[in-house]
């Protein structure tokens, strides 16, 4: 439960040593501090107090909440400019953790003598091309802070389901588990590229046990959050920032439709919508967000299960608060520019909309530091009115 402005006070009056009770213009000037404060202080997620135990409900919520944390703000679905270094190449924070979950998982080869997985292998090949953008993104990263005990695959793979539901898109059954490997498989040869040939792709797909089902809803439908950067595949485009669909920062079956009309950034998705046997799939989830929604939820968490020698606990419920006004700032034209809502910079841009702070899109520190000055200004005038 969050705490009131009344327990807060009384809170605040124990620790300093003196009763609660103050006169009314004490009492007065007390609330109107709380009630200034309370705003800055309510982004941040709850304390974890040392939750440790492996797949508890606890645990899971705690860490969830820390990621949810750096979502939250305005406009934090299509890009994030606060918590991520100027210099990072993309900050579609949201959809690069969807990717990471791809590109972690997606070096799994399950037979032979197995290897690869979700096991956070990818941190030890965060600068090769294949990982391109995601070094500065990696979910683990967003955890430093916390006292959650959960391993690096874990947050890697919760990463993927917090963006997921908290930018529109389904609730995906976690389970954790996941054991952060000592032998991390290099994903050169084994996750597709961008220009990669479509039969190809498809081998390095079916490789891991992919449906048609899945791959039509990992693919293509992951591609509704986010888009592709200069900086990052060169070879696909000069410009900073060229969103997927126009709702790259909603999750929704957008994609498919702009697939099924030959407006693909990407050669694969048009290569899915073409095929004989995947376009029907392409069709009925263009047509059916549910639909899509409901095998996407199937098809993520076999993703996030593809491990070798670790079997996953059963799973644990998890609530992801969804993000407010999300088609208002995650709606772009095609150069990745917000049609409206907070945000009227590129998607791939610095920010240059200087009302965005005052919204409340600062990172941890700036948010700390404002609920800093607030105290200081009211112990200030408190004690002048002593």
């Amino acid at each position: 439960m969050l705490p009131t402005p009344a327990s807060l006070a009384a809170a605040t009056a124990a620790a300093a040593g003196t009763p609660p009770q103050r006169s009314s213009g004490r009492r007065a000037l007390s609330a109107a501090l709380l009630m200034l404060a309370a705003p800055a202080l309510l982004v941040a997620p709850a304390a974890a107090q040392s939750v440790s135990v492996l797949g508890s409900r606890e645990a899971a919520q705690a860490a969830a909440d820390q990621l949810v944390f750096f979502l939250q703000a305005p406009g934090n679905c299509l890009q994030v400019n606060s918590d991520l270094p100027a210099s990072a190449p993309s900050k579609n924070l949201a959809a690069l953790w969807i990717r990471a979950v791809f590109h972690d998982a997606g070096t799994w080869v399950p037979t032979g003598s197995p290897t690869g997985g979700a096991n956070a292998g990818i941190m030890s090949f965060l600068n090769q091309t294949e990982n391109g953008g995601i070094a500065d993104s990696i979910a683990p990263k967003f955890q430093q802070n916390t006292k959650v005990s959960i391993s690096k695959a874990d947050a890697i793979a919760l990463g993927g389901v917090v963006s997921v539901a908290h930018c529109g898109g389904p609730s995906i059954t976690y389970s954790p588990g996941r054991v952060d490997t000592t032998t991390p498989a290099n994903p050169t040869g084994r996750l597709p590229s961008a220009t990669e040939a479509f039969d190809s792709v498809l081998t390095k797909l079916r490789r891991m046990g992919w449906s048609n089902e899945d791959i039509v809803a990992l693919v293509t439908g992951s591609h509704t959050m986010g888009g592709v950067h200069g900086a990052i595949t060169p070879e696909i485009t000069n410009k900073p920032f060229v969103p997927f669909d126009t709702t790259p920062g909603v999750f929704d079956n957008d994609v498919f439709k702009r697939s099924l009309a030959g407006k693909c950034v990407l050669p694969v998705d048009c290569s899915i919508a073409k095929d004989a046997t995947l376009r029907p799939i392409v069709e009925k989830y263009a047509n059916d967000q549910q639909a899509f929604f409901t095998q996407y939820a199937i098809s993520f968490a076999k993703l996030m299960g593809q491990t070798n020698d670790t079997t996953l606990l059963p799973s644990v419920p998890v609530t992801i608060a969804l993000h407010k006004n999300l088609f208002a700032e995650g709606t772009t034209d095609e150069n990745g520019n917000v049609l409206s809502g907070s945000s009227t910079t590129a998607a791939g841009s610095s920010p240059t909309n200087p009302s965005k702070a005052a919204a409340g899109e600062g990172s941890v520190v700036q948010r700390c530091v404002t609920v800093a000055a607030v105290w200081a200004a009211g112990w200030f005038l408190y004690s002048r009115l002593m």
